[in-house]
């Protein structure tokens, strides 16, 4: 996805201006499992979706599933990245974020030689694509295959089973402090889209605008869903305006946002949960 689970802004890469180094690269058999490196916590659960886990070396801050991908050793974020610590790991594959990692940290990598692949996970029927083409690169095909087809079956029920829900008008706040959405450009659009919903603010070009609550109450969302952690907080901000549809009706939800926020192929539970809020609560 292009964005976690709350807004961050992009940060410069460490060590602009160093003179460009090639990678030092371990020999290796062609038929060995090349070894890898991901620049953002989706992709990292899409190399174990892929079966390609065993080749990963390093990963980013906040890549914490499945469990193992805590253990690994971690070279930055997605944002900012410790050059001299990849070229100490020296991967065959780094997969970057595409439309995430600054363009600037993708161009330096591959200036000092890494071989960068850049993976594109803006919709629900990228993911699938994302784990076949990470399968591909590692040699994984048939395992990617496999869960790339059991993505699509239940995206297929899910959308299936939505497809003729009422629809309603739906607030999803990522932050309160200031007050944070979510605008068309966003996967979570879609997903409420999928389960039913409108988004209110699906006007708006921005990925994530800052909105105020003059601009909610006008358009009057029905539900409103926020990201947990820390949901149950963000969402008691609303309890101030009781002529809001949502409030009044005591539809105010929260998912886990990891769920909702990395494309991975949990982000299908995600769907699942923020269907469920609009049609079965």
């Amino acid at each position: 996805m292009r964005h976690a689970s709350t807004v961050v802004f992009a940060a410069v890469l460490l060590g602009c201006g160093e003179t460009p180094q090639p990678p030092t690269s371990s020999a290796r058999a062609n038929d060995a499992a090349p070894t890898l490196i991901t620049l953002a916590p989706h992709l990292t659960e899409l190399v174990y979706s892929a079966g390609a886990g065993r080749q990963l070396i390093a990963v980013v801050e906040y890549s914490d599933h499945p469990p193992a991908a805590s253990e690994l050793p971690r070279i930055g974020d997605a944002f900012r990245v410790d050059l001299e610590r990849i070229t100490e790991f020296s991967p065959d594959i780094i997969l970057a974020w595409d439309g995430g990692n600054p363009d600037a940290m993708i161009m330096q990598l591959q200036r000092r030689g890494f071989r960068v692949e850049v993976i594109t996970t803006d919709t629900l029927d990228d993911v699938p694509l994302a784990i076949k083409q990470i399968g591909a690169l590692a040699g994984t095909q048939q395992q990617a295959t496999s869960a790339a087809s059991s993505y699509r079956e239940r995206l297929q029920r899910l959308r299936a089973r939505y497809s003729s829900a009422e629809r309603q008008r739906v607030l999803y706040q990522i932050s309160a402090q200031p007050l944070y959405t979510i605008g068309a450009r966003h996967p979570i659009t879609e997903m409420i889209e999928t389960c039913g919903g409108q988004n209110i603010f699906a006007d708006v070009k921005q990925v994530a605008p800052a909105v105020t609550v003059e601009e909610v109450i006008v358009r009057a969302p029905q539900v409103i869903i926020a990201g947990d952690p820390p949901g149950d907080e963000l969402l008691q901000l609303w309890q101030r305006w009781p002529q809001l549809p949502a409030v009044a009706d005591s539809r105010l939800y929260t998912v886990d946002a990891s769920l909702v926020a990395r494309s991975s192929a949990r982000i299908l539970d995600g769907l699942q949960a923020i269907c469920t809020h609009l049609n079965d609560s």
